[in-house]
């Protein structure tokens, strides 16, 4: 009873008190988690195409005519790998957890290597997970590990491989917070196996609403696609039947048409007719105008594509031009290019870090985090000079945060320290060092004018 009545007083004492609705946290707690389910979804099966997740007006048939065309149109490759392969050759950096010691700086360092010595590496892995994730939405890629026989990690835990998996038939089980809890395969009776989520990685691109299945990347290149395909069967069909030159006949003698079409028959196959002085034969070419406005729409379309999977397209030509500045476009470019490796750095850290830490180190670790960027070395010798302009006004800096900001690695042991020179190494500043260095020869006295003696 005493339930019942703290629920429907719950509210009110929400709203005209604006106090938590129950009298202790625990309590508050449980009764936000009832009613936040009301707000999500409560399907427990669902497929990437389902009623409440699908924002964009998909079907089925377009994802998959996307696989089709992603690698097929030129205009929807390009752009499409030149995304994922900027991501994929940035620098991956393994960053210990703080205060980690030794011990964090060991663990970064195996998980640095358990991933460069995998199937591909670095590179292979990356590719591997943003690739289909972008074509279909979402990309699921299943943990291979392995056991080291040699070298310095000899019998630990390691990563032979992140495999990608298709992800035409797959469907998730979900809980009423859209968590993957489950994953099935729809194909050849495998529907009722439910595979456990921890085994593989899954990778969600765009997940607005915590959609697990995300949105394609395709999915605003799709119209531009399909009218270039349609463009240009239609430009070749024009080309085919339309593009030679069209005889007219104007016959002077009132004759047969067979006699006419015979004419214009042989004038076709031979490449010229003799006809009479009183008739007339023009020449004619009804394509004159096409080839231009086929270019302009295809040339439209194509940057239309470019622009909905890379976010800009004038970059790609690299040219200054009255359209735009390559440059501008680069950097809106560059920031699609940076969510796509920040999200793909989240679903590694947080789905196949700990595997390869805790077998191996123990659940008691904290866990490095992985990183990716290409090191800018102006912009790192602005970060020290300002370091240095602050610590000469008496500003105590954070070691941490420069470490952040500078992609140097920490000395992996104390032996692996580099000293900086000191001025008694450099040479002419004496030590002994100075010793060593050839001295230069003496200069040589001007000779002594001769005196003249007195006859």
């Amino acid at each position: 009873m005493a339930g019942i009545l703290s629920k429907l007083t719950a509210p009110l004492r929400r709203l005209f008190t604006g106090r938590p609705t129950s009298l202790t946290p625990e309590s508050h707690l449980a009764w936000v988690h009832e009613q936040m389910q009301r707000y999500v979804t409560t399907q427990y099966y669902t497929s990437p195409l389902s009623n409440d997740l699908n924002l964009t007006g998909e079907t089925r048939e377009m994802r998959d005519a996307y696989r089709k065309f992603a690698f097929k149109e030129p205009a929807v490759k390009a752009p499409l790998l030149k995304k994922v392969l900027s991501v994929a050759s940035l620098d991956a950096t393994v960053t210990p957890a703080n205060n980690s010691g030794e011990l964090g700086q060991r663990i970064a360092s195996f998980v640095d290597h358990a991933i460069g010595t995998s199937a591909g590496g670095w590179p292979g892995l990356l590719f591997n997970t943003m690739t289909m994730a972008l074509v279909d939405g979402f990309s699921l890629c299943e943990k291979k590990l392995t056991v080291y026989q040699r070298g310095e990690w000899r019998g630990f835990w390691g990563l032979a491989e992140l495999r990608p998996k298709d992800t035409k038939d797959v469907t998730f089980t979900l809980d009423v917070y859209r968590n993957v809890v489950g994953i099935r395969n729809m194909i050849a009776g495998q529907g009722g196996v439910i595979f456990q989520p921890a085994d593989f990685v899954v990778f969600t691109h765009l997940p607005i609403f915590s959609n697990p299945f995300g949105i394609s990347d395709l999915r605003a290149a799709n119209r531009a696609a399909n009218l270039i395909e349609a463009l240009i069967k239609l430009r070749s069909m024009l080309l085919e039947n339309y593009s030679g030159p069209f005889l007219s006949y104007k016959k002077g003698n009132v004759g047969s048409m067979e006699e006419a079409k015979a004419t214009l028959a042989r004038a076709r196959a031979n490449g010229f007719v003799i006809i009479n002085p009183e008739d007339e034969l023009e020449v004619m070419n009804l394509a004159t105008s096409s080839p231009a406005q086929f270019e302009d729409a295809i040339a439209d379309l194509r940057k239309e594509a470019a622009t909905a999977i890379g976010g800009s397209y004038l970059h790609l030509y690299e040219s200054k031009t009255d359209q735009g500045d390559s440059e501008t476009h680069k950097s809106v470019s560059e920031l699609f290019e940076w969510w796509l490796a920040t999200s793909v750095c989240q679903a590694l850290n947080s789905q196949l870090v700990g595997d390869l830490v805790y077998p191996n180190f123990g659940h008691n670790v904290d866990l490095p985090t992985i990183s990716l960027g290409a090191v800018n070395y102006v912009e790192v010798m602005k970060v020290l000079e300002m370091v240095e302009k602050a610590q000469a006004v008496g500003m105590e800096v954070s070691q941490e945060h420069v470490r952040e900001l500078v992609p140097l690695e920490a000395p992996r042991h104390a032996g692996d320290v580099l000293k900086k020179p000191t001025p008694a190494a450099l040479p002419g500043a004496g030590g002994d060092d100075e010793d060593k260095l050839p001295k230069p020869l003496p200069a040589k006295k001007p000779p002594e004018p001769k005196k003249q003696v007195a006859a």
